[in-house]
């Protein structure tokens, strides 16, 4: 039975997409539930890939901005010349 239940696992579980702490994460919230687990598995994993690419997109609007805010910046700093034109020591 419990042999049945691991392969079951293993079919179900993509190869090299998650790491060690993240399996653990999943199992101890199925330590209890065996069959949980396995029946849960799919699930899970949609939810972990859907939230990676949530992450990625909200990473990138971050960068976009951060990219954004810079080019404002030295446009607004070319705008009054260079620094001895309005009076900074050079």
């Amino acid at each position: 039975m419990l042999q049945d239940r691991s392969e079951a696992f293993a079919e179900q579980l993509p190869e090299d997409e998650f790491t060690t702490a993240e399996l653990q994460g999943y199992l101890l919230s199925h330590k209890n539930d065996p069959e949980g687990a396995v029946k849960d598995l799919q699930e899970w994993v949609e939810c972990e890939r859907a939230e990676r690419e949530r992450r990625k997109e909200v990473e990138k609007k971050e960068r976009e901005k951060a990219k954004e805010r810079a080019q404002r910046f030295q446009e607004s700093r070319s705008a009054y010349g260079p620094p001895h034109a309005y009076g900074a020591l050079a």
